[in-house]
C-alpha cells in the first residue's frame, strides 16, 4: 500500500499565569512565563483623515463582514471559553459595564482589519457577560477616533468618552477591554480603581524578552 502521511495540526501552546508586584495575573505563553515582565511604552496617534465617499453605511458594511470573519474564527471560540466558568474559564464576579480603551480606529489604512476584529471580540465579550448594548453600559476612549468613528459606535450602543472620561466608569464591577493598550496607560487608568476583569494584550517587545499579557485579572487579598 501507498505510504501516506498527513500534515499534523499544530499544538495550541500552553499558557501560564505569572503574577506581578501589583496583584495582577497575567496569562502569557508558556515558554516565555520564566523572567516575563511588562515594558512600558508611549505613543500617541492622531485620528485618520475620511476618506472621500465612505458613509457610516459603507463602515457599518465593512465592519460586518469582518465580523461574520471574526464569528467563525478558533479565537473567538477560546475567547467564550476562558469567559465561561463551567469550560474551566475564570471566576468572576457580576459584571455591570464595560471599558473599551484603546481600540484604535476603523479608518487607520495601516490597521483597520485589526480595529475592526477587536470591536468585534469587544461585543462579543461584553455579551458573554450580560452585558446588552441598548442599556449604554458598554464605553469606548481613544483619541484616535474621527467623526465616522464615534457615529459608527454609537449606532451598536457604545458611548464615546474623551480621555480620561472612560477612567471614572471603571468600578468594582467594570469589565475593562484594552486591545494592544500600553501598560502605562491601563496603570493610569487604573489607579485607585479595582475593576472586576481586564483583557488586554499589552504593548511588549518580544526581541528584549518581553512577552504579550493576553488577560490580566485583579488577584485576591
Amino acid at each position: 500500500m501507498p505510504h501516506t502521511s498527513r500534515r499534523k495540526k499544530p499544538t495550541p501552546q500552553k499558557r501560564a499565569q505569572v503574577s506581578d508586584e501589583e496583584g495582577w495575573t497575567h496569562i502569557v505563553k508558556g515558554s516565555r512565563s520564566h523572567g516575563w515582565k511588562p515594558m512600558p511604552t508611549t505613543r500617541r496617534r492622531e485620528p485618520p483623515s475620511i476618506p472621500s465617499g465612505l458613509t457610516l453605511q459603507k463602515l457599518q458594511q465593512q465592519y460586518e463582514d469582518h465580523r461574520a470573519e471574526w464569528e467563525t474564527s478558533q479565537c473567538r471560540s477560546r475567547l467564550e471559553s476562558l469567559l465561561d466558568p463551567g469550560t474551566g474559564g475564570v471566576e468572576r464576579p457580576s459584571i455591570c459595564n464595560a471599558v473599551c480603551l484603546g481600540l484604535g480606529s476603523m479608518l487607520d489604512p495601516d490597521h483597520r482589519k485589526t480595529s475592526f476584529l477587536q470591536l468585534a471580540a469587544f461585543k462579543t465579550m461584553s455579551s458573554a457577560l450580560g452585558l446588552i448594548s441598548s442599556t449604554s453600559q458598554m464605553y469606548a476612549q481613544d483619541p484616535c477616533f474621527n467623526e465616522l468613528d464615534k457615529q459608527s459606535l454609537e449606532s451598536m450602543g457604545i458611548q464615546i468618552l474623551e480621555d480620561p472620561e472612560a477612567f471614572a466608569h471603571i468600578g468594582t464591577t467594570t469589565f475593562v477591554y484594552g486591545p494592544h493598550c500600553e501598560r502605562s496607560l491601563l496603570l493610569r487608568a487604573f489607579e485607585g480603581k479595582d475593576p472586576a476583569l481586564v483583557i488586554s494584550t499589552c504593548i511588549e517587545d518580544d526581541s528584549a524578552g518581553y512577552d504579550t499579557s493576553m488577560f490580566l485579572e485583579r488577584s485576591e487579598g
